[in-house]
């Protein structure tokens, strides 16, 4: 119990922009003080949000040759990107720890995961600034399941009140508000449960992905299909191995990972009403389309 309240109590302090600007902890003190000594990715899980990127990142860091930030989803690139590289540079390890893995083992490479940087008009941009030579992973999954579930990610957070069918006739007035937030850098960490989300725009995946290959060479690009994750985790997380020029992994230890899962807040969701669900997947069917074509992927959602 004392523990308890002690977290929820540092919780609060921590997103309390009025108390704590600055996210202030003594470890985040002594990991900004060493910044200066510490690593930049090598390949970031750019996205999707609620997409398995969980499931990808911690799976990943199971490999001997994959070492993951200390802070999963640091938003840097999207909501964090005001606080500095430095601040960035602290969630990672040592290039003294580098330096000493590579002198008894192969190359160590560095995991970042922020899924949220996908749909940010600058994250793109930012990024290949900082670390124009960087590896990207991005996630698909099934639009209609993404919206969905997105949904009642926030509703749980108890940041969403309107029904999902009265979310999607708000859609376009929702996005175009985030994105002018986005935009003029008026969201912050602790703003983000504040935005109303698009989740039905979110979903039109290829009208972010040309941003992303016009920024960075195609070979420097995994794209992964949820469904086949799904699937074939062991055989979907080796060919990200074969992508960084990494062994095979045996991956035993795999499981679907989410950090909410003891969360008594997180329960089972009704499905979506079949008329919602049909005028969805006949919405999302031509710009599906379009990110195959894009892609040279074949998705088989709703098929």
């Amino acid at each position: 119990m004392k523990k308890q309240f002690k977290n929820k109590f540092r919780n609060f302090v921590l997103e309390t922009p009025f108390l704590n600007p600055y996210g202030f902890t003594v470890d985040r003190m002594i990991r900004n003080l060493t910044s200066w000594s510490r690593l930049l990715p090598d390949v970031i899980i750019v996205g999707n949000n609620k997409s398995a990127s969980n499931t990808v990142f911690y799976n990943l860091i199971e490999h001997p040759q994959i070492k993951g930030s200390s802070r999963r989803e640091n938003r840097f690139f999207d909501a964090n990107y005001w606080r500095g590289t430095n601040w960035y540079r602290s969630y990672f390890p040592t290039k003294s720890s580098k330096i000493k893995f590579e002198k008894n083992n192969s190359k160590m490479m560095i995991l970042d995961s922020s899924p949220t940087a996908y749909l940010h008009p600058f994250a793109a941009q930012r990024i290949k600034k900082l670390l124009p030579d960087t590896k990207l992973i991005i996630l698909f999954r099934n639009p209609t399941d993404h919206a969905y579930s997105l949904y009642h990610h926030r509703v749980r957070m108890k940041v969403e009140e309107e029904t999902f069918e009265t979310c999607m006739l708000q859609d376009q007035e929702r996005f175009e508000e985030t994105e002018k937030k986005w935009r003029n850098d008026e969201v912050r960490e602790y703003s983000w449960k504040d935005l109303r989300l698009s989740y039905i725009s979110d979903g039109i995946y290829f009208n972010h992905v040309e941003k992303w290959f016009s920024l960075f060479p195609k070979e420097n690009i995994h794209c992964i299909d949820v469904d086949e994750l799904s699937k074939q985790p062991i055989v979907v997380l080796n060919k990200i191995c074969n992508f960084l020029n990494l062994p095979k992994y045996t991956f035993k230890n795999y499981v679907k990972k989410n950090v909410n899962k003891e969360d008594p807040r997180k329960e089972t969701y009704k499905p979506m009403n079949p008329d919602t669900r049909k005028k969805l997947i006949e919405f999302y069917k031509p710009h599906n389309a379009k990110l195959e074509s894009f892609l040279n992927m074949k998705f088989n959602w709703d098929a």
